[in-house]
């Protein structure tokens, strides 16, 4: 199992270590509610270092990376030291999703891309596979460390720690050699920071004494449902296309990519999306869990967890779209009640619940 340049600061705070995509990781130093309360209300603190970062580059690298990504890259262009972050799909050519991920244009040929950890053999292997006669150079970067601060006072506690110019959501900037976000997964404003291990040990401890609470991969998981975020490995895979996990949004048809004929193909006569669930009774929802409309099962709980915002049980369902907003599911052999909605559970510092079709 690999280990990331803040295993040790974890075992120190004696936080709760458990495996992940082959790494060891923080699932929770205090607890679950503690954790995603301070990312609600204050700030809190991620180790992030186990993402993959790559490094692409060449005369070709804009072309090249046009044709992976379902995102149009050329809308974005860097000024002034500034340059955006794209979120965006690798697919195959059926359509399905090879890996959701953050690519940053730093230059007209210069890029940044961010990986799931699930995912990095993959990717990188997809990368050098497609290449071809591209010119361009694949470089993941090695020896490095990620954090991700988050919360309505995370940019309050990191600029008193890093000279930090103005950036926009999803904008982001080299300071020296590290390089800053201003992007997370948790459904509030906050960073990313990704420079060398020393640089990151440092950040950390520095803003621990802060006051800034450390979390885990519990609380980012609670974050992100309510923010109504996928998760690659449950939400979506190489069998489920975007317009299947609520991510239309990314496409760009004024252009071509890899899976494009598929993916339009069939989203013309498309009867399945992600929506949001909620359990009405007690119980708690969990990936795997069939919906049904009375006894006809139409879909599937691909995420699910209680909601410390809302004190309820959410997820996210895979559902034919004939389903009623009034479903049941079926936890532990007993049908029970449940409601179809709008996504997300948690908007601009408020939990929300709308149902389908209602504004």
């Amino acid at each position: 199992m690999q280990k990331t340049c803040l295993y040790q600061s974890h075992v120190d705070l004696k936080a709760k270590i458990v495996p992940f995509y082959g790494w060891q990781l923080p699932v929770q130093f205090s607890s679950v509610m503690a954790e995603h309360e301070a990312v609600r209300h204050k700030a809190g603190i991620f180790d992030v270092s186990h993402m993959q970062v790559i490094d692409l580059f060449g005369a070709d690298a804009m072309e090249f990376l046009q044709w992976l990504t379902v995102t149009d890259l050329s809308k974005k262009q860097p000024s002034n030291g500034l340059f955006s972050c794209i979120y965006t799909c690798f697919l195959n050519p059926e359509a399905g999703i090879i890996d959701d991920l953050i690519v940053c244009r730093q230059e007209s040929n210069r890029f940044r891309i961010v990986t799931n950890a699930g995912t990095r053999e993959k990717v990188l292997n997809h990368l050098k596979e497609k290449s071809g006669e591209y010119d361009v150079e694949i470089k993941p970067l090695e020896n490095y460390g990620m954090i991700a601060i988050q919360g309505p006072e995370a940019e309050k506690n990191l600029r008193d720690l890093i000279d930090i110019p103005q950036l926009a959501s999803f904008e982001a900037c080299f300071i020296g050699d590290d390089f800053l976000s201003r992007t997370g997964y948790t459904g509030e404003d906050g960073f990313e920071v990704i420079a060398s291990q020393e640089t990151i040990q440092s950040l950390w401890s520095e803003l621990i004494r802060k006051g800034v609470l450390p979390c885990g991969l519990a609380a980012r998981d609670t974050l992100r449902m309510e923010a109504g975020m996928n998760l690659y490995g449950a939400d979506m895979d190489e069998t489920i296309r975007p317009d299947q996990c609520g991510l239309n949004w990314v496409i760009s048809t004024n252009k071509e990519f890899i899976g494009k004929e598929s993916l339009l193909n069939n989203q013309a006569a498309a009867k399945i999306d992600r929506l949001g669930i909620v359990l009405d009774e007690p119980g708690v929802l969990r990936a795997g869990v069939e919906v049904f409309d009375d006894d006809k099962p139409l879909g599937v709980v691909t995420s699910g967890g209680f909601s410390p915002s809302l004190k309820k049980s959410i997820g996210f369902a895979r559902v034919d779209l004939s389903i009623s907003n009034s479903c049941q599911v079926s936890i532990r052999g007993k049908k029970l009640n449940a409601s179809l909605c709008k996504l997300p559970f948690y908007k601009k510092g408020q939990g929300q619940i709308i149902l389908r079709g209602e504004s």
